[in-house]
Parts: structure tokens; sequence; C-alpha cells
């Protein structure tokens, strides 16, 4: 099987390079096949995109993240003075938000965020593919991959449709994500169920609509195919 390389996601180059589809989210709905919560980009809001697309739902918007953003900005100003000079803080006017916000968000929110190095991925005892979320960061431009049930999504918002991966592929893709230098982060903690995870047929629907090449599912349920007859 032909491995795909990783999307190069600056927002100006995306679609340029051929992996991006000019997704929008002022014209398409936050959802994909089978109803997977896919938002798309708007502005430069990939931070909150990512994470609502990673937890499979609207939970986060704008003003949750710029208010935590503010909050670290008065918590830095304070350590260094009161007279330090942030720069933009950790939030610009356009709406992008740096990975001290994510990761405040998410440890809000019960999760916790960590980096992965060259030596972790090389690790033959670390398998990637047994994780449950993936964050991950290029040229100002973040993305998620997630697994709901046993099949994989690579949930960036620059894309009009998720893309279904498989098991080899999170392993290689994020192997090869680190090694061309994006930062990569594992997302753990007590992730509900989601909608898809609880309907093998909207599951079977989304693995269809993202590119599953396979004809079968292994999370779809009581030996159901692709094709919608039993197994």
């Amino acid at each position: 099987r032909v491995q795909r390389a990783m999307p190069i996601v600056g927002l100006n180059n995306f679609q340029a390079a051929g992996e991006g589809d000019g997704a929008s989210g002022k014209e398409l709905p936050p959802y994909g096949p089978g109803g997977i919560y896919h938002e798309k980009q708007i502005g430069s809001l990939c931070a909150v995109h990512c994470v609502n697309n990673m937890l499979q739902g609207p939970l986060f918007d704008y003003a949750s993240f710029q208010s935590v953003a503010q909050h670290l900005d008065r918590q830095e100003r304070q350590l260094l003075g009161g007279a330090a000079d942030l720069d933009y803080g950790n939030a610009r006017m356009d709406g992008f938000f740096n990975v001290q916000v994510i990761r405040t968000v998410l440890e809000g929110a019960g999760y916790s965020m960590d980096m992965l190095t060259g030596d972790v991925v090389k690790d033959p005892k670390t398998d990637m593919a047994k994780e449950t979320a993936f964050i991950l960061n290029k040229q100002e431009h973040w993305f998620s991959l997630r697994r709901l049930g046993k099949e994989w999504f690579d949930l960036n918002s620059c894309l009009k449709v998720p893309r279904h991966y498989s098991d080899r592929d999170v392993r290689w893709h994020i192997y090869d994500a680190v090694k061309e230098g994006y930062s990569v982060f594992v997302i753990r903690g007590d992730f509900p169920r989601c909608a898809l995870e609880e309907d093998s047929k909207k599951l079977v629907e989304a693995l269809q609509g993202c590119g599953c090449d396979r004809g079968y599912s292994l999370f779809a349920g009581s030996g159901q195919t692709l094709s919608g007859g039993a197994a």
C-alpha cells in the first residue's frame, strides 16, 4: 500500500501543495460522512477546530480559548514583574492560539497533552496505534488525529472530508511527522464514547465516505460489511 505523505499544513500553501482542498467552515457544515464531527477552517481558528474535532463535538469556541489566553497572559506578566512585552501573548488577533492555550484548555477538561520525541516513536515497545488521539502542528496550523473504536480519522479542518487511516497508517504518519519536524502531541484522558462509536451503521458510513479501502470494518459490529450486508 502506498503511504500518503503528511500534509503541508501552512494555511497559505496547504491547497497549493495538493493536500488541502479549500475547506471553509463558512460554507460547509461541521459534519462529515456518517455524522462524524468535523469543523472546517474559519480564519486562523485551527486550534479551536482541532480540539473540537478531536473531542467530536462543539465543546469550545473562540471566546473560551481567548479567556484562557488572557488568563495565561496575566500570569506571565505577574511572573515577569508586570512590565513584560509579551509580543502578541498567547493569542493573536486573527484567532491563532499557541500550545500553552491548547494544553490549558485540555487540562481543564481532564486530558493531558505530551509532546512526542524521536526516541519515543522509534522505540519498538511503543505502539502509537494504541493511543486515542494526537494533535499535530507545523507552520502555524493545528490539526488532530482521532481513533473511534478501532478506526483512525485525520480530522484536519483544511480538508472537506476527513481521511480514514489504518493502524499501520497512523504508526507511519506519526513517525514521519516527528521526522519531518512537526510538533506532535499525544492526548490522553477519559474520552467519552461519541455518537459514531454507539452507532455501527453510522461508523460504516463514515468509513466509506472517508476513503476506507478495506472490505469490512473491524469495529462495524455484528460482522457488518461496508456494503451494508452481513459478513
